[in-house]
């Protein structure tokens, strides 16, 4: 057996394992969760073998001029392709600040592509004998090195300078995948023969692979423990919020009220009592919510709240709403803290009769829930100040569950003797 031929069979297996693994990498991209650069990187790769064992094949075959210089320029392209793929995958990896060392990068890189597709209609960097054997044009061949070898050299430079960026074994195979292929092509400068620069290539993509998908499946099991680390934070505030709205006292002056009504009038007091049973049912299944639910569904909570606090307080609390759109979610038990709020420390904190209002309207990227009173108003900066008070801790929880369910924000601003406003903003991407 020819050592051509192991040198085909070499290259065939090489290309066929390229194609393989660059596929693999493409079903973590499709998936959103990598770089596209490693599949073209590969895939370049794999082309370079499959153009470069086929001009092995044919080398010295009678009457495959044309396939032996495609073959040839094809085999020179993709090597380029496959270095410039790396190149914006490195520079993406570090964030690269310095823009004029990356279009450096770029411009050698796109001067040796040029070559390669000049050379399949002149003979620039390699020619063909009578007898279809491959020769290197001198000149042209030292170009296309030096190009080369000029933005492996930026490239080493980049890596080793921004290696604190980058994680220890991606950091080793990103300085293999250069080393190698650089000192392959400087020694195939003055070697002719077999493409030691291919080889090389090979044996640092099956590094850089092995480095890629370890580091990928790390990053998932990461995300997993992050993701298992939220819900079980998630779950926490929604047992806390929900509990927090079933206090003894409420329920001791709810039940009080309901039970001087019934002595009034039967039927409002058994809606008050139906009312009451359906605020308790819907605050304790809202601890099983960890999905955000119709803003339809948080207002009838809001409005059982307040059916209830209007039998305690017939002639203090005047309710009014200015609801212009329902189309949007929310995450469960986030309006109705901020409704009792309004209630308990604002409008019951004066003497005067006060006036709640909650709004809806749309915004061109957002929805907007509005919360106002016009009672006892407070200090907010004394208000967060205070950290372990009760209501700071109940708009804290909702905050949270705000930016972890639909990256939402409240926003709260309030004034000594005028009132409070809380604004909900639900961005449309997580909101609707």
């Amino acid at each position: 057996m020819s050592k051509e031929i192991v040198y085909v069979a070499m290259e065939l297996w090489g290309g066929i394992f390229c194609l393989v693994i660059a596929f693999c990498s493409e079903v973590l991209w499709r998936n959103k969760k990598t770089s596209p650069h490693p599949f073209v990187m590969l895939l370049c790769a794999a082309c370079m073998l499959f153009a470069d064992s086929t001009a092995w094949f044919y080398r010295g075959a009678e009457g495959a001029q044309k396939i032996l210089k495609i073959s040839n320029s094809l085999a020179f392209f993709f090597e380029q392709a496959a270095l410039l793929s790396f190149t914006l995958y490195l520079c993406d990896t570090v964030k690269l600040a310095k823009r004029g060392i990356f279009w450096a990068l770029v411009g050698c890189n796109l001067a040796d592509l040029a070559f390669c597709i000049i050379t399949i209609f002149v003979p620039f960097i390699f020619y063909l004998d009578e007898a279809n054997f491959y020769h290197r044009n001198p000149y042209g061949f030292a170009l296309l090195s030096s190009f080369s070898l000029l933005q492996e050299m930026l490239l080493l430079t980049i890596t080793l300078k921004e290696r604190r960026k980058l994680e220890r074994s991606q950091f080793i195979s990103m300085l293999l995948i250069i080393v190698l292929p650089c000192a392959a092509t400087a020694v195939q400068t003055f070697i002719y023969g077999y493409s030691l620069a291919n080889i090389a290539i090979v044996i640092s993509l099956i590094i850089f692979f092995i480095d890629f998908l370890y580091s990928n499946v790390m990053m998932v099991a990461r995300q997993d423990v992050t993701i298992k680390v939220q819900k079980d934070k998630l779950r926490d505030l929604q047992t806390k919020i929900a509990l927090s709205q079933i206090k003894p006292h409420f329920l001791y002056n709810a039940l009080n009220s309901v039970y001087a009504l019934c002595g009034i009038d039967v039927e409002k007091g058994r809606k008050a009592l139906v009312d009451l049973s359906d605020y308790l049912r819907m605050n304790i299944s809202s601890i099983e919510s960890t999905h955000a639910v119709p803003f339809s569904k948080e207002l009838s909570y809001a409005k059982l709240y307040l059916a209830i606090e209007a039998l305690r307080f017939p002639k203090k609390l005047r309710i009014r709403y200015d609801i212009q759109t329902e189309s949007f979610s929310l995450p469960a038990l986030t309006m109705q803290p901020l409704v009792e709020n309004a209630v308990k420390h604002g409008i019951c904190a004066t003497a005067k009769e006060g006036t709640l209002s909650i709004s809806t309207r749309e915004e061109a990227d957002c929805f907007l829930v509005t919360v106002q009173d016009d009672g006892a108003g407070f200090d907010t900066e004394r208000f967060f100040a205070e950290r372990q008070s009760e209501s700071h801790i109940g708009i804290r929880n909702v905050r949270e569950r705000l930016q972890l369910l639909c990256n939402g924000t409240l926003q709260i601003a309030s004034e000594t003797g005028k009132g409070t406003t809380a604004v909900i903003s639900l961005p449309k991407a997580g909101a609707v």
